[in-house]
């Protein structure tokens, strides 16, 4: 049920073996989910509802234009701002790291949403994460996002300047 109500937050977090992990909380509660499900037992789901509302990525623009637009990681629903880029990145093959990603003209990603636009800027580390489980999804490493902050595993592929996102 919490899936569907916005009484939620979730954020990427490292453990202690330095391992990138979801962390979900009940915003109503102010405890996790597990918790949170015990107390709530569907009371508060009608008047939480949301509506499965369609995200694409409309556009890659640079991190100082990312600034004037809200930020994905700040949003309840991140997790499945994430998947929405990840499934892009799959989608179109595109491979780069978490430097071109902060420092290029066309690394990070621009979202609607639900009408409003959301930027997916992150830091290197959680682009090296987010590339890890797009093209490495099995990998058990606990540092295998670090191979993807700084550099490209194999074949980098850089959205095209003069195209549209859909590449």
């Amino acid at each position: 049920m919490c899936k569907k109500c916005f009484n939620y937050k979730q954020w990427l977090n490292q453990n202690e073996k330095m391992k990138y992990i979801w962390i979900k909380e009940c915003i109503l509660f102010d405890s996790q989910i597990s918790e949170a499900k015990k107390k709530c037992k569907g009371k508060y789901f009608k008047e939480n509802l949301t509506v499965n509302k369609k995200m694409n990525i409309v556009k890659m623009i640079d991190w100082e234009e990312a600034e004037n637009y809200p930020l994905c990681n700040d949003q309840n629903n991140f997790y499945d701002f994430w998947n929405c880029v990840k499934k892009f990145l799959i989608n179109k093959s595109i491979k780069f790291d978490g430097s071109w990603h902060q420092n290029w003209e066309y690394g990070v990603p621009l979202i609607e949403y639900d009408g409003k636009f959301f930027a997916f800027a992150i830091s290197m580390r959680r682009w090296g994460q987010l590339m890890a489980d797009a093209f490495e999804p099995n990998c058990k490493e606990p540092y295998v996002y670090l191979k993807w902050a700084f550099s490209v595993v194999d074949n980098e592929k850089y959205p095209k300047r003069d195209k549209d996102p859909s590449l």
